[in-house]
């Protein structure tokens, strides 16, 4: 039902239910040449700081459909001063909510009223688009979706002569209706042109010419495909074509020993978009343990039931993925640690004895890892005794599986205190 709701909505508004094949590509190939960027300043609204196709993008204005005044207002890149037959395109980042129902937004440009259109009641209609008077469009098409099926990618404004001032920016202006709805919309602040994004990273890789030094180059582009060649002097040379949106390239150079200037050259096409020296430290190396494991969080991510048997599941899974992973190389083979003595308990007290049996060869094996305190506790708070009794469990399981637990773990809970230690 709901998506033959959505599907009235679209007859009604002129929008496009399904995206047609391509989506991006496609919504770009429709758009007349001359592309603008829809976003050049802030006028007015709320705002946010929130995630975004582009990870250079984080700032956005936010109108919601709340009672019908939230706003948000901006300006364009400026128009041509003779406007072509076909109109002018602008485009800027945008995001719409997918999980909070379809809500009316009404778009006005240069005081004129243009378009309604709405978002989505869910994440499975990413592209949609909607005329206006006088031959006008406003188009979106959602390239990702965050885990809460809200959308984000970029929107699309097509108009004619008539509804343009030539030669200067457009005002443009998104208001939510009043429905009492958390629904909506984000206009990024951040203008889309050819920009080049270089930032040395403090790693090393390890390669055919021994270890390497790496850049990583970013470079946004918004047009049609291009060609990219990248230098670094006393480095690597890279060349890659260029996709609308956000390309990501890495060029290497053989690590430096102390501070070092190196010249970075970017080219796109027959533009330059970064001819400028940056600045390489020597890396200091570290080595870094992971630790797969899950808190415990009794109570707070579920109820207490809930919590034991995701925990007592947790085990088996780790165990079976150690099994698989048991040919790895060192140091590549899977371990699971359990955070606390808690789970283990209760996994013991509902095992069988197939699985009493594989867990005492997964400890011996070294696939699961102890870890000595019977739960996350606020160990300041403690008297001795309490103290004292926190690692019962552990020291029951030390001889049970014939195995010394040497550590323990808090995570989530602020600290340890002195007095754990000759506990």
């Amino acid at each position: 039902m709901r998506h033959a709701r959505f599907l009235v909505l679209a007859l009604i508004l002129g929008l496009s239910a399904d995206a047609p094949a391509g989506d991006l590509e496609s919504m770009i190939k429709s758009l007349p040449p001359g592309l603008r960027s829809g976003y050049a300043s802030s006028l007015g609204g709320g705002t946010i700081f929130y995630h975004s196709v582009n990870a250079h993008a984080r700032s956005a204005l936010i109108a919601r459909a709340t009672d019908g005044a939230q706003y948000v207002e901006w300006e364009s890149e400026p128009a041509p001063s003779r406007v072509p037959k076909g109109g002018v395109a602008f485009a800027w980042l945008a995001a719409l909510s997918g999980s909070k129902g379809a809500r009316g937004f009404d778009v006005t440009v240069n005081g004129k009223g243009m378009f309604r259109f709405w978002t989505q009641p869910d994440s499975a209609h990413k592209t949609w688009s909607v005329n206006g008077p006088g031959g006008s469009t406003l188009m979106f098409c959602a390239t990702e979706a965050d885990r809460f099926g809200d959308l984000f990618g970029y929107m699309f404004l097509v108009l004619r002569a008539k509804s343009i001032t030539p030669g200067m920016p457009q005002r443009i202006r998104v208001t939510g209706e009043a429905a009492g709805s958390q629904a909506w919309v984000m206009i990024f602040e951040h203008p889309l042109k050819e920009t080049a994004w270089i930032r040395p990273l403090p790693a090393l890789l390890r390669s055919d010419n021994g270890e390497m030094q790496p850049v990583s180059v970013e470079i946004e582009h918004y047009g049609n495909h291009a060609a990219a060649e990248i230098s670094m002097e006393g480095g690597e040379k890279v060349s890659g074509r260029l996709g609308w949106g956000l390309s990501s390239f890495m060029i290497r150079s053989h690590p430096v020993n102390g501070a070092t200037m190196r010249n970075v050259r970017v080219v796109s096409g027959n533009a330059v978009l970064a001819d400028t020296s940056i600045l390489l430290l020597p890396v200091q190396k570290r080595t870094l343990y992971l630790l797969p494991h899950s808190h415990t969080d009794i109570g707070y991510s579920a109820y207490q039931a809930v919590v034991e048997k995701n925990h007592i599941r947790y085990i088996d899974e780790g165990i079976d993925i150690a099994e698989r992973t048991a040919g790895y190389p060192e140091g590549a083979r899977f371990k699971w640690n359990i955070e606390v003595m808690w789970p283990l308990e209760s996994y013991v007290s509902a095992a069988s004895a197939g699985q009493k049996s594989r867990l005492s060869r997964a400890i011996a094996n070294g696939w699961i890892g102890l870890n000595g305190l019977y739960s996350n506790i606020l160990t300041g708070l403690c008297r001795p005794e309490e103290l004292f009794h926190l690692t019962d469990y552990a020291r029951k399981a030390a001889t049970g599986f014939r195995v010394p637990v040497r550590a323990a773990m808090i995570s989530d809970i602020p600290a340890y205190s002195s007095s754990i230690v000759p506990a």
